[in-house]
């Protein structure tokens, strides 16, 4: 759905009826919508709106400046930094508790918990990075170096 300037406010009362008619569908399914855990992010090439608010079901719901869905944090320009730079310090934050049990363990054991925790959190949702800057692609990079350097106890 495309809103131009000064449409933002029909824009947000038509996406309001439509989660409206959602929560009739899910009710009519014994599912049930809860709005007050709902998250709004308004992504525009105008920029973000003042006083736009959506009400599903008469509760307000404000605009957030990011949202986190399946552990992915999205930003409302959509860029991805905030999502690369907290991955990245969850990676070194494991890599670290890595390297600190590194001499008591063997290499395949290293190289499986390396896997376990940075590869596959790296490799989660790794379509989505194909619109990363490459300042953002080269910080993962730094990641998998870091990795192999705690494996094979390299500098």
């Amino acid at each position: 759905m495309t809103c131009h300037r000064g449409e933002e406010f029909k824009c947000a009362q038509r996406v309001s009826a439509y989660i409206d008619e959602i929560a009739d569908w899910m009710a009519s399914n014994r599912l049930m919508l809860n709005p007050s855990k709902t998250d709004l992010l308004w992504c525009s090439m105008t920029g973000h709106p003042d006083g736009v608010t959506l009400t599903p079901r008469g509760v307000s719901v404000e605009p957030s400046c990011l949202v986190r869905n399946l552990g992915v944090s999205l930003d409302e320009e959509l860029t991805l930094t905030t999502h690369v730079n907290l991955l990245v310090g969850w990676c070194y934050g494991q890599l670290w508790s890595i390297r600190s049990c590194r001499r008591a363990v063997t290499r395949s054991a290293a190289v499986m918990m390396v896997n376990s925790f940075i590869v596959s959190r790296i490799d989660y949702c790794n379509s989505l990075l194909a619109a990363c800057s490459q300042q953002q692609l080269d910080k993962l990079q730094r990641v998998l170096n870091c990795a192999a350097r705690v494996i094979y106890g390299g500098r």
